[in-house]
């Protein structure tokens, strides 16, 4: 007579990896912006070192320590896993810091 046996193995999911910054008109990567001013938040979502098209990206404004505070806009991934949104500052009379954050499907905030 013949036994056998279930055996288990644990599949690994591939490491994802969103990235953010910000970009002017022109495409140059950018640390400010006038106020009132527009730019980009732009970004790459890929997994294993391989990009995700077609893929929702939610972004949201955060406070200092990551915390979503208020929901901006949904995009979506291009042929080489690459995201933009166009977006326009704030009028401020001082200068001003403001925190952003992007998250995929699985990490969406809910209740934001």
């Amino acid at each position: 007579m013949t036994s056998s046996r279930t055996a288990s193995i644990t599949v690994r999911a591939g490491a994802k990896t969103l990235t953010m910054w910000f970009e002017d008109a022109q495409g140059n990567q950018i640390t400010e912006v006038a106020s009132g001013g527009m730019f980009y938040i732009c970004g790459e979502y890929l997994e294993n070192g391989s990009p995700l098209s077609s893929e929702y990206i939610h972004i949201y404004q955060t406070d200092s320590v990551g915390n979503p505070t208020d929901f901006l806009a949904t995009v979506t991934t291009d042929a080489n896993g690459r995201y933009s949104c166009p977006t326009l500052a704030p009028t401020v009379s001082s200068d001003t810091v403001i925190y952003f954050r992007a998250y995929d499907d699985e990490q969406k905030p809910s209740g934001v």
